[in-house]
């Protein structure tokens, strides 16, 4: 690897001769560029005036290490493919978590949706940063950001955005726990333990590509100054680290015991279909509003049993005849690809059919949007007969139309 454009001290480079890092971290953290400024066809320095600053600019690579994504990128593949010391470290891990929890440890494996961001805002020289195992030197993803994406998909959700009354829920507390806290009528919410434990989630594989995105912010004087919006700007590329073709081994174990309370167990017993509707629908790491960080869960294993994500088949003639103005309790068991429909069977009956998304009727909430609905697969929810008018269609509940 040649290292004359690398910032590090010349006995350094000396001394590393034609060898390269073999740690990933390593090299994202210390490949960084090290040219001060741009250079022309003949490698002569072009020293650029900004009236503005009084100062020569920087190369726009300048401390970034975005000129050598694709070794770094090679030696984290490299270091992670089958066989390798870090891929055995890290599947003898799961082993033994699955052995010492047996089906009390269950693991989902789930595929990145584009590109993920992790770890953005972490301490770097470089202007944006990734997080990456210190010393396996392959991507991660944090327990304790998993279970913050539960946790806040949960307040969210069901609590309707309020962390103050999910606390006060014993199912919730149960799982997150929750820190003491004195109540406005000066009771005292005594302090709990979580039940749950979260682990690090690491690739499958090898299938991981780092790459490089960019974001391009416009109007910066409006945004920082406060001046009037104009097109006289010259908005400056900004690049950020992601990571694509990413599929994930995320996994968390139950208590040993469970209390002798049905809520309680019916809560922990749910998480499965709440971490599967939190991760396609909400996301992990930065830039979730934007599409980064969703995910398409594929199967997830409890004990030596794998179970494979799928929503049950749409019926090919509508099976349910119900009465208008009657309420029925369905179960939701997959919605369709426009989110139009959801899929649902009759509790304690064999019936199935479909329903139209938005009739759906939540305890604390007249209607739900369309990226809560899939929270309730697997749940019984209540939901009123009647007829449901979308444009020129006139569609009863439970048809196949």
């Amino acid at each position: 690897m040649n290292y004359d454009k690398i910032l590090l001290p010349e006995y350094l480079k000396t001394a590393l001769g034609n060898t390269h890092y073999n740690n990933g971290y390593m090299m994202f953290h210390r490949m960084l560029y090290g040219c001060p400024a741009e250079h022309d066809e003949d490698s002569k320095e072009i020293s650029k005036y900004d009236e503005g600053s009084k100062e020569i600019s920087k190369h726009p690579d300048y401390l970034k290490n975005f000129p050598f994504h694709a070794e770094i990128n090679d030696v984290m593949k490299t270091s992670y493919k089958k066989d390798s010391l870090v891929k055995k470290h890290v599947d003898e891990r799961n082993r033994l978590l699955s052995q010492a929890f047996g089906e009390r440890y269950i693991s989902i494996k789930a595929k990145v949706e584009g590109a993920i961001v992790v770890g953005m805002g972490q301490q770097s020289v470089s202007e944006n940063s990734m997080l990456i195992h210190p010393i396996y030197g392959i991507p991660y993803i944090p327990g304790q950001s998993i279970k913050g994406m539960l946790r806040s998909f949960y307040i969210n959700e069901f609590y309707d955005e309020s962390e103050e009354n999910a606390e006060k829920d014993e199912a919730f507390a149960f799982i997150f726990g929750r820190s003491e806290r004195t109540e406005k009528n000066g009771s005292t919410l005594k302090g709990k333990k979580g039940n749950v434990c979260f682990y690090d989630a690491f690739p499958e594989n090898n299938s991981f590509e780092l790459s490089c995105d960019i974001i391009t912010p416009h109007n910066s004087f409006y945004y920082q100054q406060g001046k009037a919006i104009s097109d006289t700007e010259n908005p400056i590329p900004v690049k950020f680290n992601v990571l694509r073709n990413a599929v994930f081994l995320i996994s968390y174990s139950l208590p040993r015991n469970l209390p002798e309370d049905k809520n309680l167990i019916d809560a922990v017993n749910g998480i499965i279909s709440q971490i599967e509707a939190a991760l396609t629908y909400y996301g992990l790491g930065a830039k979730t509003s934007v599409g980064y960080g969703k995910f398409k869960p594929l199967s997830y294993t409890r004990g030596e049993h794998k179970v494979s994500f799928k929503s049950i088949p749409k019926p090919s003639k509508p099976i349910l005849k119900v009465e208008k103005d009657q309420w029925y309790t369905v179960i939701v068991t997959g919605v369709n690809e426009d989110k139009r429909y959801l899929e649902v069977t009759v509790e304690g009956t064999s019936l199935a059919g479909r329903i139209p998304a938005n009739i759906l009727k939540h305890p604390k909430k007249q209607s739900m949007s369309n990226h809560s609905l899939y929270k309730n697969k697997g749940t019984p929810v209540r939901v009123r007969c009647y007829d449901y008018y979308h444009g020129d269609e006139n569609i009863p509940l439970f048809s196949n139309k």
